[in-house]
């Protein structure tokens, strides 16, 4: 690695230690104290993982100002700590180790914006071959990012430590699950090393990409809020959402073949439902243009704030790659613009909700929905992964999970109709002054790590796929198989909750940089009221609902 960029390494995190036993191997002091140690075990845990995964470098900061963000806040990471440590690994021999000159995180252009990193060596990955790493989890099972989506510290206040609780407790929920690959999955499709599970995914051109999961010993996942509220987002993530659609399906759940049964076209359904309407047709369906182009168009330009930085974000996917290996957006500036015409033609009753980012507190009431599901699961003690709007579960209890997501979309769906028949549709849009300063801001869009990197329990966007309906095999051994052998049924009625699976789109939601750029860079026409945050609050609250 001679020349670097931004994007080749991964920012140290304190998730995992290494056993003690590494410090003797290696020769090296184990430190003074029990603070000492923790870090240096986390900074030896890392190197192994990363030299186990892509290989990539893990960035730190030698900046004493960086130890006050909140990344580390609750763990005992600091300068004094760190820095010497990885000045002493590299003076024995273990790491290679990048230096960033001064002011290099100022750089003009983004890609050059680089801090230090170091990475093992192949003698350093030898010498600890076989290594016990213990996974000691994120200070927090939840997570408040600011507007440019850095983690924040979070405030010392009631409401953030029920939400705690209410992580902890969904976590204390899935320690019992077993998450295993079915012995009768295709072993050309798996592929394990040290510490990592990789799984591959093959597009219809014949290319294939490989994700790189780092399992948990047990599932877990954490919380993650946006633009400094806990009103916006707060979806759920575990590592398991980073294994491709069809992979998904060859996964057991507690030795028994699994199903995930998806909430169907939710977000246009509860749109629907604030105007007053009920969904009855497909949304994404235009009449002229294809339908994928539909569903990408309208998911778009809901999260989007001006019909131009739909277009923005839309073009840049057309750089991506999709199933089918073609490119994942192919129209222009004109037909693009064209064919978000035909979306809101194609849905009038809610043609003045796209371009009012309204997905980020749309992503609020289904956390919140999830958060019930998985409470009635566990009382009924029914093993239950969320992945954002759908479930993985044992097909034996396929139809009960079936029944709870129902029942919950129906009550999620009467607070909506009550709340928007007692409000000005208006306000149902964006209400600037519950957010000061970040009503202009698009959202965020939550990124899925490329396929063949190293997962981490980060976000990951909402699935563009379509669902499908499915049987269920027989037999324990039975495997679901890759979506693109089922039969898509569409349309389904309102309300209805579907069977079936809903990653294997043209590809998961990246964050668009260029489009946030442009956001921050140029003016954006003032916001029109909103009142989706104040409708999220009328549902039951999130830490009661999980």
């Amino acid at each position: 690695m001679n020349r670097f960029e931004q994007g080749d390494d991964a920012p140290l995190s304190y998730l995992w230690r290494a056993d003690q036993a590494a410090m003797e191997m290696l020769g090296m002091q184990p430190g003074r104290t029990a603070a000492d140690r923790a870090v240096r075990a986390s900074v030896i845990a890392a190197a192994l993982i990363e030299h186990d995964g892509q290989g990539r470098r893990i960035s730190y900061s030698r900046n004493r100002n960086w130890y006050g963000e909140a990344r580390y806040e609750g763990s005992p990471m600091s300068y004094d700590r760190l820095v010497p440590f990885v000045d002493a690994l590299d003076a024995a021999g273990h790491i290679h180790h990048f230096k960033a000159e001064q002011g290099a995180h100022l750089a003009p252009e983004e890609r050059h914006r680089l801090q230090s990193a170091f990475w093992a060596t192949e003698q350093m990955a030898e010498t600890l071959r076989g290594l016990k790493l213990a996974h000691v989890g994120p200070t927090s099972p939840i997570i408040l990012k600011d507007l440019d989506g850095r983690p924040m510290a979070l405030p010392q206040t009631d409401r953030v430590h029920r939400l705690q609780r209410g992580v902890d407790e969904v976590n204390r929920g899935l320690a019992g699950i077993r998450l295993t690959v079915d012995p009768a999955a295709d072993p050309a499709n798996w592929r394990r090393s040290e510490y990592h599970l990789r799984a591959r995914k093959v597009r219809a051109d014949g290319s294939e990409t490989w994700a790189c999961v780092l399992p948990t010993p047990t599932p877990k996942v954490v919380r993650i809020y946006s633009r400094e509220s806990f009103d916006l987002h707060g979806r759920y993530y575990g590592f398991w959402q980073q294994f491709p659609t069809a992979r998904r399906a060859e996964l057991l759940i507690n030795n028994e073949v699994l199903v995930e049964p998806d909430f169907h076209w939710l977000h246009p359904t509860l749109l629907y439902a604030m105007c007053g309407h009920a969904l009855a047709h497909d949304p994404y369906t235009t009449g002229y243009w294809p339908r994928p182009a539909g569903k990408l168009a309208f998911n778009t330009y809901l999260n989007a704030p001006t019909p131009a930085l739909a277009i923005g974000g839309l073009m840049a996917k057309r750089h991506e790659k999709g199933d089918d290996g073609e490119p994942v957006w192919r129209y222009g500036y004109r037909q693009t613009a064209r064919i978000l015409d035909a979306i809101k033609e194609a849905n009038p009753h809610v043609a003045h909700m796209f371009g009012s980012d309204a997905g980020v507190r749309l992503m609020a009431i289904d956390s919140t929905m999830a958060g019930k599901v998985m409470k009635a699961c566990r009382k009924a003690s029914v093993p239950c992964l969320p992945v954002h709007d759908s479930f993985m579960v044992p097909a034996s209890k396929g139809k009960f999970v079936e029944g709870v997501m129902a029942s919950v979309l129906d009550e999620t769906l009467a607070a909506v109709k009550s709340t928007s028949s007692r409000t000005s549709i208006r306000s149902l849009l964006h209400d600037a002054s519950s957010h000061p300063g970040v009503a202009s801001l698009a959202e965020p869009v939550v990124p899925s790590l490329p396929e063949g990197e190293v997962a981490s329990l980060e976000p990951v966007g909402a699935s563009l796929a379509e669902p499908v309906v499915v049987s269920l095999p027989e037999g324990r051994g039975a495997s679901l198989g890759p979506v693109g052998t089922f039969r898509p049924v569409v349309p389904v009625p309102p309300g209805r909750v579907s069977l079936g699976y809903v990653g294997a789109s043209p590809g998961r939601r990246p964050p668009f940089p260029a489009f946030l750029a442009a956001l921050r860079s140029s003016p954006v026409a003032a916001p029109r009221p909103s009142g989706l945050a104040s409708l999220a609050r009328s549902l039951p609250p999130a830490d009661e609902a999980a």
